[in-house]
C-alpha cells in the first residue's frame, strides 16, 4: 500500500477518527476525503488540528515481512528487486497522530512529500516527545 500512496501522492487514515479517509493535496492545502461521504472534506490546518506528532514506526519488521512476501512470490531477480522497492517505500512514510480541535485523534499514514506540505502547514501545532529513554512497555522505574 506504501507504493501506492508514494506514488499517486496521497495519505491514508489508518486510525481512529475518519478511519480509511484518503488524504490528498489541493484547494490550498490538505484535505481528507471522508470514507462513507466523498463530498466531505474536512481540511488538515491550523484551524482544525489542536496538535499532532510523529509516531516511531517499526519499519524493519514490516519491511522484513513485504520484502520476504515478494521474494517468495515473484522468481528471481524480479522477486528481489520488488522486495527491495518494497522496503524502501516502507521507509520512506511517515506516520503521525493528530488530535483535532474536536478531541477526537486519527493516525495518519503519508507518504514524503505530504508529509512536508503537513508539516509545514501545521509547524505551530507539532508535539515533540522524547521516547528514546522509554521502554517499550510504556513505564519508568
Amino acid at each position: 500500500m506504501a507504493i501506492l500512496q508514494a506514488l499517486t501522492n496521497q495519505g491514508r487514515v489508518v486510525g481512529g477518527h475518519l478511519a480509511s479517509g484518503s488524504v490528498l493535496s489541493g484547494h490550498g492545502g490538505l484535505t481528507i476525503q471522508h470514507p462513507r461521504n466523498p463530498f466531505k472534506r474536512p481540511k488538515l490546518s491550523a484551524e482544525t488540528v489542536r496538535e499532532w506528532e510523529e509516531l516511531s514506526t517499526r519499519e524493519g519488521v514490516v519491511g522484513a515481512v513485504g520484502q520476504a512476501a515478494a521474494k517468495a512470490a515473484l522468481p528471481g531477480m524480479i522477486g528481489k528487486a520488488v522486495g527491495a522497492g518494497l522496503g524502501a517505500a516502507m521507509k520512506s512514510g511517515h506516520t503521525v497522530r493528530v488530535i483535532w480541535v474536536d478531541g477526537n485523534q486519527s493516525v495518519i499514514e503519508l507518504p514524503e512529500k505530504l508529509f512536508l506540505i503537513f508539516s509545514a502547514l501545521l509547524k505551530g501545532q507539532q508535539v515533540v516527545t522524547d521516547t528514546s529513554e522509554v521502554p517499550p512497555w510504556g513505564w519508568t522505574a
